[in-house]
């Protein structure tokens, strides 16, 4: 039960993040009362200098909390020098986890951010195939038919012109690939805790 109930607040918390940025990006009418938002433009330069801000305060958070839920973070991390193929895994990782919130975050800006979110939620399909391909789990007929319902509904929710979004086809397309960016990192990620505790692979990426 709690780990159902911390999935569900990491959930909440990853669609507050993206409704923030949504309001960085374009200008807002909060509960109908008043204007706020458009600070910054839905550029790779801004996308850059947001998860620069981003990284800012999460590294050094990171740093001070996680040796205190796992005590011999710093003598894995140190171990890593010997096990090259597990550090390649997770610097691999935190890159995939960069590149997936940059386009992530372009998307979110160019379209409405629930139809980008209901977008890069197709992962788990991209997620299926890429662990058919790389661990042999079989693709059942259940699993193919719920990977067919996903892109169909995400289909359905694909912003037109009039939809007021500034660029419905390039957001569309980054939210897609953010989600392919971030399949990538969760079955690397499988991977690599296989090995290595999740608190040192957390701060690494």
């Amino acid at each position: 039960m709690l780990g159902f109930f911390q999935v569900l607040s990491a959930a909440v918390f990853f669609c507050a993040q993206n409704l923030i940025v949504r309001v960085l990006f374009t200008e807002q009418t909060l509960l109908g009362l008043w204007p706020t938002g458009g600070f910054v433009d839905p550029t790779l330069r801004d996308s850059l200098l947001l998860l620069w801000m981003r990284m800012l305060v999460v590294v050094p958070l990171m740093a001070s909390l996680a040796p205190q839920l796992y005590p011999p973070l710093w003598r894995d991390v140190a171990r890593l020098r010997c096990r090259r193929a597990v550090l390649i895994q997770s610097l691999l990782s935190g890159f995939l986890m960069f590149l997936y919130l940059l386009l992530l975050y372009i998307a979110v800006g160019l379209i409405p951010t629930g139809v980008a979110l209901t977008l890069f939620f197709t992962y788990p399909v991209f997620t299926a195939l890429m662990a058919g391909y790389w661990f042999g789990e079989r693709l059942t007929r259940g699993r193919w038919a719920i990977m067919a319902l996903i892109l169909f509904g995400s289909a359905l929710t694909l912003p037109q012109s009039s939809a007021g979004s500034e660029a419905p086809g390039l957001g569309s397309a980054l939210a897609i690939l953010s989600g392919v960016a971030y399949a990538g990192y969760g079955v690397l990620a499988q991977k690599t805790v296989a090995e290595l505790h999740p608190a040192p692979f957390t701060w690494l990426s």
